[in-house]
Parts: structure tokens; C-alpha cells; sequence
């Protein structure tokens, strides 16, 4: 039944093989000369895509759709331009240049069956240029837009990472009152019914999903909102000490008066539960503390938000007690459980600072570098991007200066190279202009 609908699908596809898909027989030399120009593709395997780039431009013109590779391999340059210039404008350019390559890639491919779920590539690929749009351009209603054309095409099939990602620019655009609130739990809901299709694939997907709804219920609560949210699973949940002492101090933070009956409920319900059964709340060491935040961020019942705050948290601790490794550990576990936050980005840059300050002088400029590396991919992160543009501008300023770099027969432009006295990075030799 599936292959039919697919086939009838295929049937009544626009006739996109056409000039937006040429094939080789399209070069105006014939078959043969486009052909000979395959030799770019051994310069995109060495990543030397200056040399390539001029060579494949002839074959996108012509023939862009000769094989599988040529606006494969076009994206990758183009993405590649853009890590690597530190002009903005530029950077844009490539990125766009890079998101109508992707289109065209669907456009001329997302026809074939894709092996890993028997659907149409369509609504894999429409993904991929949804998080494109997302990640590297800021362009969350483009985005949003690719996202529901690839839920359109896979249904419940669709990437998990998609739900995590659209509920989160979902909440960015209502932010920006560029959606109402009710537009965004219509969305939640699909994403949640998708969820619930399969509980294990999409496990972390309803974490974050849960996480985003929250915050939007957060931002728009008075202590009426905040009753009737809490009510939604007080019954289930009242005989649970720390349920309770959450449920209180909402309803208190959200300015619910000292006699507000539902508080007032909350208190006794609190207070009927026996002595024995509430926690023992002491302080802790610092060493406790690790302990007990790293228990924290392996436990995947407790929500993904709540385990990155405590991988940053611990990342900090670390740091402060000058171990160095661990804190780049919990730094990095926070990007794997925030991948939509720039600030861990931020810290680790940081961390490469303070961990190699003692290091010669010579060493601490090749360490900015390394610093840099970070700052800038905080940079495309929402809430790290005004920061990370001050630490760029300040720290691009310890850079060495091109004829200190000259002297040395070591080092050169453009070099990778792994610095660090104390925390070794790899990272790529630049001079300050």
C-alpha cells in the first residue's frame, strides 16, 4: 500500500528534471567535457575548496543535477566559506547561498526512497533545510515553514530532533509576538501526539517539548494561569512532598495571595504529610554538591533543562577548583543537553583562558585563538550572542601580530595546531590585522 501511494506520488510530482536539473548531457561541450570536470571532486576530498570551487561552479551552471554529488559537495564549500570568514555579511551570503543549494538538492532528489524508513527523501531533506534556516540564519519562520513541510511528508516518521528544535523557535517567535500562545499549544499538541506514537524514539524529543510549553506557561502566568496549571495534575501528584513545595513556591512567586484557598490547600496538604517522609535539607560541601549534580544530569527522568543547569552548574564548580578537564567534561555534557543555548559555548572559551593563563606569553595568544573558536559559535545562539560579540572584540584584541607569527618557523597562517600549557585545544593560527 505504501509503495502505490508512493508511486502515484511520483506520478504526479511537478516535472522538476528539467532545467532547474540538468543533467551531464546539458554542457554546452557535450557529455564528455562535463566529465573531465569531475577532477574538482579530488579537491573537495582534500578540502581544498579554492581549487575545487571554480571547477564545480561550471558544472552547477550546466548540469547541476548530473550526479548525486554536485550540489552535495556545493553545500559543503558553501558552509565551509561560511565557518571560515569573519565577515558577517559574507557569512550570510554563504549561508543562503548554501540554504538555495538545499532546496534545489530537494527539489531535484526528493524523489528517490529513502532506505532508512521507505518514505520519500522530501521530508528529510525539507529538515535539513528547516535547521539550516534555524541554526545559521536566524530565519525561524522560514524555518518553521521547511519543518511542517517535512511533518506534512513523514507524519510520525519524521526526525526526532525536529520537535525540540520547532517548539523551541515556536516559543522565539511567540517571544517576538510573531504567534499567539494558543498557535504554539496547537503546535505543542501535534508534536506531542507525534510523541506519543513511539515513547523510546522520541523520549528526549517530549522532554524539551514539555520544557519549551513550561516556559511559555511561565511567561504568561498571573496567579489565576498559575492555579489552573498547577490543578492539571495537583490531585495525581498532592500526597508528594517535593511536588508540593514546588506547587507552593509558584503560586507564591506568581503573587497568589497568603489566603488564596488553592495556597492555603497547598500549605496543609504540605504540612499532613508525615515528618518522616520530607527530605532532610542540609547544607552541603562543595564536594557533596559535585556529587549530587552529577547524579542529577545521569538521571533521564529528570527534564533535559533542569540537567543542563546542572552540568553548567558543575562545569563551574570544576573550574573553580582548577579542574580543568572535569569542567570541560560538564561543559560539553551541557551542550549535548542544550544544543539550542550558546552559553556553554561562552564558558568553555573562558575555560581555555583561565586554565592556560600561566602559560608564555607567545602561548597565551595562540590560546585566544582557541578562545575565539568558541565565542564565535556562540555567536549564532540567541541568548549568547550579544555577549559572545563583546568577548570576540575584546579578546581578537590578545591575538599575535602577523610578523611575531612570521619569526616563528614553527607557526604559519592558517595552521592547525593544538596550544595549551595546561588544557591542550586544537585550534587554527590566526594573526591580529
Amino acid at each position: 500500500m505504501k509503495n502505490s501511494l508512493i508511486l502515484s506520488f511520483i506520478l504526479f510530482l511537478p516535472f522538476c528534471i528539467s532545467a532547474q536539473c540538468d543533467d551531464l548531457n546539458n554542457h554546452p561541450d557535450g557529455k564528455e567535457a562535463a566529465l573531465k570536470l569531475f577532477v574538482y571532486r579530488d579537491f573537495v576530498k582534500a578540502k581544498d575548496y579554492e581549487q575545487a570551487f571554480p571547477i564545480w561552479e561550471e558544472l552547477y551552471k550546466c548540469c547541476k543535477a548530473g550526479n548525486g554529488n554536485i550540489l552535495k559537495d556545493g553545500i559543503t564549500m558553501y558552509h565551509s566559506f561560511a565557518e571560515n570568514t569573519l565577515d558577517d555579511e559574507k557569512k550570510q551570503e554563504f549561508y543562503l547561498k548554501s540554504a538555495q543549494l538545499m532546496e534545489e538538492r530537494a527539489s531535484c532528489y526528493g524523489y528517490k526512497i529513502r532506505k532508512k524508513t521507505g518514505l520519500l527523501y522530501y521530508g528529510f531533506r525539507y529538515y535539513q533545510i528547516g535547521k539550516h534556516y534555524y541554526k545559521h540564519l536566524d530565519d525561524y519562520e522560514k524555518a518553521a515553514y521547511y519543518f511542517e513541510k517535512s511533518i506534512e511528508a513523514d507524519s510520525v516518521f519524521i526526525e526526532s530532533n525536529l520537535i525540540g528544535y520547532y517548539i523551541y523557535i515556536s516559543r522565539k517567535r511567540f517571544k517576538k509576538e510573531e504567534l499567539t500562545a494558543d498557535s504554539v499549544d496547537i503546535i505543542a499538541e501535534r508534536l506531542m501526539k507525534t510523541c506519543n506514537t513511539d515513547t523510546v524514539r522520541f523520549k528526549k524529543a517530549k522532554e524539551k517539548l514539555k520544557d519549551e510549553i513550561y516556559k511559555i506557561h511561565i511567561g504568561r502566568a498571573d496567579c489565576d494561569y498559575i492555579v489552573q496549571i498547577i490543578k492539571r495534575t495537583y490531585d495525581k501528584n498532592k500526597h508528594d512532598d517535593e511536588y508540593l513545595m514546588s506547587a507552593i513556591k509558584d503560586l507564591k512567586r506568581f503573587r497568589c495571595d497568603e489566603n488564596h484557598p488553592f495556597l492555603l490547600q497547598a500549605i496543609d496538604d504540605y504540612k499532613s504529610i508525615p515528618e518522616h517522609r520530607k527530605p532532610v535539607r542540609k547544607t552541603l560541601s562543595v564536594q557533596e554538591m559535585k556529587v549530587e549534580f552529577a547524579k542529577g544530569i545521569a538521571n533521564d527522568s529528570i527534564p533535559a533543562e533542569k540537567r543542563y543547569k546542572a552540568a553548567m552548574r558543575l562545569g563551574r564548580l570544576h573550574q573553580q577548583d582548577k579542574e580543568w578537564e572535569q569542567a570541560l567534561k560538564f561543559y560539553n555534557k551541557a551542550k549535548e543537553l542544550n544544543p539550542n543555548s550558546g552559553e556553554p559555548y561562552i564558558s568553555i572559551g573562558m575555560l581555555y583562558l583561565s586554565a592556560n593563563k600561566t602559560c608564555d606569553g607567545f602561548e597565551r595568544q595562540l590560546i585566544a585563538n582557541a578562545a575565539l573558536d568558541q565565542f564565535r559559535v556562540a555567536r549564532k545562539y540567541e541568548d549568547a550572542r550579544e555577549d559572545a560579540k563583546e568577548k570576540i572584540a575584546t579578546y581578537s584584541e590578545y591575538l599575535p601580530m602577523r610578523k611575531y607569527i612570521e619569526i616563528r618557523p614553527a607557526y604559519e597562517i592558517g595552521q592547525e595546531v593544538t596550544v595549551g600549557c595546561v588544557l591542550e585545544v586544537k585550534t587554527v593560527v590566526r594573526a591580529k590585522d
